[in-house]
C-alpha cells in the first residue's frame, strides 16, 4: 500500500466546540476561521462541508441542513468557504421554520476519502418577537 498525501489541511484543523444562541426571527449568519498552531491561516480548500443540527442526537430528522456544495440549493441554506473561513448561512426564511428549544449540531469535512468532524456544539433557538 503506497501512503497518497493529503492535498488538504482537513486533518489538520483543530477541533472546535461552540456554544450558538439565534433567533427565529433573524438570519443565522457565524463565521470560523481556522489556523495552526503558529497562527499560519488553514486554507480549507478542497474540503466538502455539511452540518446538520437535530433536537438530540438520535433524533430521525435534521431541522437544519447545510453544506458548501454549490449545486445543492434544497438545504434552505448553506456553507460559505473562503480561504480559511468557514461561514455558516442559514436565512431568515428558514430559521423562522425552526422551532424554539435546545439543539446539537456538528460539522464535518470530507477530503480524499476521509471524514473528520470539525466541530460539534449546541444552540439555543429563541422565539423572536418581532415580525
Amino acid at each position: 500500500m503506497v501512503d497518497v498525501p493529503l492535498t488538504t489541511n482537513l486533518l489538520a484543523l483543530p477541533y472546535s466546540i461552540l456554544v450558538v444562541e439565534v433567533f427565529t426571527n433573524e438570519d443565522w449568519n457565524d463565521a470560523l476561521a481556522f489556523y495552526d498552531n503558529d497562527g499560519k491561516a488553514l486554507d480549507l480548500g478542497g474540503i466538502a462541508f455539511s452540518m446538520e443540527a437535530r433536537h438530540a442526537v438520535g433524533d430521525a430528522t435534521a431541522l437544519i441542513s447545510i453544506t458548501n456544495n454549490p449545486h445543492d440549493d434544497t438545504t434552505g441554506g448553506q456553507i460559505v468557504i473562503s480561504g480559511n473561513e468557514f461561514h455558516i448561512n442559514v436565512p431568515l426564511s428558514k430559521m423562522s421554520r425552526v422551532p424554539w428549544g435546545s439543539y446539537v449540531f456538528d460539522a464535518v469535512g470530507t477530503a480524499q476519502g476521509l471524514q473528520r468532524v470539525v466541530f460539534t456544539g449546541t444552540m439555543r433557538v429563541i422565539e423572536g418577537v418581532t415580525r
